[in-house]
């Protein structure tokens, strides 16, 4: 069976309108692409493998993807009382981590580049 939408299904106009307001130019860049990630990761059900490679790939880009430790899982009081943004946030391991100047400047957002094509082909 093959299915039109393989990658991403189409947007609803209430969730268009969500996603404006979560990558409007005036949230810090870090914000954005931070929530582009942890979405991304989220909305695929990745099997060991990929979960893997897609780490190392953040964390060739920058990206500090490591586990957090000492969290624990959610209970199902927070789980039933959060809503899946919320949720998304809790689970969350991809981050860049505020401070660090390694990889990202925030004093300097102009001379950060995002090159997902080079890391891509550096990591290949």
């Amino acid at each position: 069976m093959k299915t039109e939408f393989y990658a991403d299904k189409p947007l609803t106009p209430a969730e268009h309108k969500e996603e404006s307001a979560l990558y409007d130019e005036s949230v810090p860049f870090c914000q954005r692409i931070e929530m582009c990630m942890q979405k991304y990761r989220a909305k695929r059900n990745l099997d060991s493998t990929r979960n893997n490679i897609l780490t190392k790939y953040f964390m060739l880009g920058g990206i500090d993807a490591t586990p957090r430790a000492f969290t624990g899982s959610l209970d199902k009081e927070t789980i039933q009382n959060s809503t899946a943004e919320e949720i998304r946030t809790m689970t969350a391991t991809d981050f860049i981590r505020p401070g660090s100047k390694k990889y990202y400047d925030p004093e300097e957002p102009e001379n950060w580049v995002v090159d997902f094509e080079g890391v891509a082909k550096g990591f290949l």
